[in-house]
């Protein structure tokens, strides 16, 4: 059953990687293939691979068939159709899942039937189960494509929603009716959600105990996740087989005790428990609105508990196995979150330290060694997926982990249960609950303040990934085998990669795809700049926190040594304040000081200039200021590689600042690499400027389906008149060039082609 399984989930992730879905008419020969294969002993595994390929093939290609048409992108439509998802309430209105039944005057099978859709109204009210008549606009689902940072195009296929948009204000939006009795489960997490929010009094503790009982994490601030991350315990917020184990596990061994003194003898006290586990389990998972780490602990625990209540030993790599069979059997797109590999890691790791073992577990093993196994067990795939993990884990786990599991959690469960009908006694459990978790969360933040809480590596490749866990399964033998201690041999490549620079008078340069804004990382043999930070959205969201700290970790840059910030628009500046709390930065240049009020920055001004490494860095403009041209005052820096190579980053200058360019500087401004000015506004890349620049590429940062309209048609004309090869971030996603290569001729690297998969694509 082992080999079977991992050849299932082998084939389903396989087909995951996939750039595209093959053709229906590769089926049949699968299926041949697959039928020969099956008959014979040695070739069973190849057959169980082909099986999971083909059903994960199905399961994608339904979803692939169910998207909007693209002639009704930016078009407003008229639908009806019931609220799906816990509404989740930011400072400019509210964010929902809605599931379309009627499209007025379009065939339902030209829009998605399940979309996220915002409502940018502070008066907006809506509720799971409520049906609405909405005028929406929306477009396929797309995200920036950066290979570092959260991948919100994933997370919008893995759950389901094939469209997004928003609500227009119009006299056709109207509430046709409530709370439909098959969204129940929806509707009772929604109104835990708010006697929640009334029970609990300490507005920091609220979020986390939503968290705890709901699985809604919004209100989780970001100094609360930083404190989370660096002590290695963010997997306390997941509802999971963490806290899904220790309830059922209580509730298990409470009513087998119950059972065994007063219940019917007819029933054996281990199955009266099994049964109350699974109940509870049910009952923990519907509340977390059936999530998928609540999917895969509710698994877990049904195929233990499946072992009890059938009164059969199961072997634990057959019931870990068997887990994750069904896991991925039942949604094959599991395989996309690293939560799936953490979780079922993390119990292999628990398993490989208790099971097997000739002697009897002592209490040692309990208390110190499986959170030590487990952290350390987790290391190589934190490393691949998150490019960091906390030194410290196995201490603040140890610490708090008991504490949430067998007080918080089963407090604040229970409260919110009895906030329905005893509300007195419910108010008293969550105060305990609050009372106990701020202690925890104070032993929490003294960690993180521990230098050194956490480490930064870079992406480690797979090979690197596979001898870790060897590395791990040694060091982690019974004792008494020698050798143990080479395991720590084999964990140093993960731990100290060997970084890979660029070369003496090259410049590695990463335009990052940040949406409608702009951000660029570049990168010499010793030193990084970055050229603005993408924008800020809200108090908890900007693009420094989610697209540019994410690259700097992935590539092991821990110092930024000249932060440029062009001009003082959102979405240049937006994220530079989120990068100065989580990176050091040595000088800052910008053309708006007084924004900059976290840093001492330097006016930056035509003339100043600086060489590192053979790469030399000239700014160009602001030559003079224009009083009240924001965009014109723009920081325009160029820089050159050894071998002549040279960019000119323009931040939003328009076509008089374009002018004082041309006419100050004339042929100096040539250069291989242009980025377009202004997202590519038809106010820039006058005719006159781009035969003076004469680019061979031109870089537009803009976002998809912008409404601004962004780059826009004449300017692309313009480009293409000029023989200019236009590269577009919201298409192509994060765009790398090496500038100074040797032989001059290596051509832009697009992120989104480069790794992406059959869903990343617009359309997907």
């Amino acid at each position: 059953m082992v080999a079977v399984s991992f050849a299932f989930v082998a084939g389903v992730v396989v087909l995951q990687q996939l750039a595209s879905l093959p053709g229906l008419v590769w089926l049949f020969p699968i299926f041949i293939v697959c039928g020969f294969s099956i008959k014979i002993t040695k070739l069973r595994l190849i057959a169980w691979f082909l099986v999971g390929f083909a059903w994960a093939f199905l399961f994608s290609w339904n979803l692939m068939n169910d998207r909007l048409d693209g002639s009704l992108e930016g078009q407003n439509v008229i639908v009806e159709g019931r609220v799906s998802g816990l509404p989740n309430y930011f400072d400019r209105g509210v964010r929902f899942g809605f599931e379309i039944d009627n499209i007025a005057g379009i065939s339902p099978n030209r829009v998605a039937k399940t979309v996220r859709i915002s409502w940018y109204s502070g008066s907006a009210k809506v509720a799971v189960g409520d049906r609405w008549r909405l005028e929406i606009r929306l477009k396929r689902p797309h995200g920036n494509f950066n290979v570092a940072g959260f991948d919100y195009q994933t997370w919008l296929f893995t759950n389901g929603y094939r469209a997004t948009g928003y609500v227009r204000e119009s006299q056709h939006n109207e509430l046709l009716g409530q709370n439909a009795w098959w969204y129940q489960s929806g509707i009772w997490r929604e109104r835990a959600a708010e006697r929640l929010g009334k029970a609990v009094t300490g507005a920091d503790m609220r979020g986390l105990i939503k968290a705890l009982v709901i699985g809604a994490k919004d209100e989780i601030s970001n100094q609360q996740w930083n404190i989370l991350r660096k002590t290695g315990t963010a997997h306390l917020m997941a509802i999971s087989g963490l806290h899904i184990g220790f309830v059922a596990g209580f509730g298990f061994f409470v009513i087998k005790w119950i059972w065994g003194r007063f219940g019917s003898l007819r029933i054996a006290p281990p199955v009266a428990g099994a049964v109350a586990s699974i109940a509870i389990a049910i009952f923990y998972a519907a509340l977390a609105g059936f999530s998928l780490p609540t999917q895969r602990a509710l698994i877990m625990l049904l195929v233990v508990m499946g072992g009890v209540l059938l009164q059969r030993n199961l072997v634990p790599t057959r019931g870990i196995s068997v887990a994750l069979f069904l896991t991925v059997l039942l949604n094959p797109l599991a395989v996309l979150s690293a939560g799936l590999w953490l979780s079922f890691t993390a119990v292999a790791a628990i398993v490989y330290v208790v099971v097997g073992r000739v002697a009897v577990p002592r209490k040692s093993v309990w208390s110190y060694q499986i959170p030590v196994a487990t952290a350390v067990g987790l290391v190589p795939l934190l490393s691949l997926y998150f490019q960091q993990f906390s030194l410290i884990a196995p201490i603040a786990n140890m610490l708090v982990v008991p504490v949430i599991g067998l007080v918080v959690v089963p407090n604040c469960l229970i409260g919110a249960i009895l906030t329905f009908c005893l509300p007195d006694l419910a108010h008293l459990l969550l105060g305990l609950a609050e009372l106990v978790l701020r202690m925890a969360w104070i032993v929490l933040d003294v960690l993180s303040q521990i230098p050194f809480a956490d480490w930064s590596l870079p992406q480690p490749p797979l090979w690197v990934i596979g001898i870790a866990f060897l590395s791990i399964a040694v060091l982690f033998m019974p004792k008494g085998l020698p050798g143990r201690w080479l395991g720590l041999i084999g964990l140093l490549p993960l731990c100290f990669p060997i970084l890979r620079p660029p070369e003496f008078g090259i410049a590695k340069v990463s335009m990052l795809d940040v949406g409608q804004g702009l951000s660029t990382v570049v990168q010499t043999q010793r030193h990084c700049l970055v050229f603005d930070t993408g924008a800020r959205f809200s108090e908890t969201f900007n693009m420094g926190s989610a697209v540019v700290i994410p690259f700097l970790r992935k590539h092991s840059l821990k110092k930024v040594d000249v932060l440029v910030i062009s001009h003082g628009d959102n979405d240049h500046i937006g994220g530079a304040s989120a990068l100065a709390k989580e990176i050091d930065i040595t000088q800052v240049y910008t053309s708006v000081p007084e924004q900059v009020t976290w840093a001492s920055a330097r006016l930056c001004h035509a003339g100043q200039n600086w060489r590192w490494d053979g790469v030399e860095f000239r700014i160009l403009s602001p030559i003079q200021f224009l009083s009240g041209e924001g965009n014109e005052n723009s920081c325009v820096l160029q820089i050159l590689a050894a071998n002549g190579d040279s960019l000119l980053i323009t931040g939003d200058i328009e076509a008089k600042a374009e002018t004082m360019l041309t006419n100050e500087y004339g042929n100096k401004l040539h250069s291989k690499y242009l980025v377009v000015p202004h997202h590519g506004s038809n106010t820039s890349s006058t005719a006159a400027f781009l035969a003076v620049v004469d680019p061979d590429f031109g870089l537009v940062s803009a976002g998809y389906k912008n409404r601004y309209g962004f780059p826009s048609p004449a300017v692309l004309h313009r480009l293409d008149r000029s023989g200019v090869s236009v590269l577009i971030t919201a298409e192509s996603g994060a765009i790398q060039i090496m500038l100074g290569e040797s032989s001059g001729a290596s051509l832009p690297v697009l992120s989104r082609q480069a790794h992406g998969k059959y869903y990343h694509f617009t359309g997907g």
